[in-house]
């Protein structure tokens, strides 16, 4: 016999069977990056935060043919300033208030 499937009354998924489902695949996401992904800078750049770092990498971006998309290059740079003011907790804190629909 077959263990039942963790649906509700209503025969939809369980949002606790989600998150649950949710938090083991992003572990195992995480443990795959951490043990299997090597860091790809060579050396930290102290000045990455830097207005005129920023600009230069997003020139690079711009330039490339593949990836010309204004929207993840302002994306990325709102996200760099956030986490440099607010820290990572702040950041996300502040993400999920501006868009709840994605909580």
């Amino acid at each position: 016999a077959s263990a039942p499937s963790p649906t509700t009354a209503t025969g939809t998924t369980s949002p606790v069977a989600m998150a649950v489902a949710l938090a083991v695949l992003g572990a195992g996401m995480l443990a795959f990056v951490v043990w299997r992904v090597p860091e790809t800078a060579r050396t930290r750049n102290p000045k990455a935060m830097h207005a005129r770092a920023l600009f230069a990498q997003i020139g690079r971006t711009l330039a490339h043919p593949g990836s010309n998309s204004l929207v993840y290059v302002a994306g990325t740079f709102v996200c760099r300033r956030l986490l440099a003011r607010y820290g990572l907790v702040g950041t996300v804190q502040r993400g999920r208030r501006s868009a709840p629909w994605l909580a």
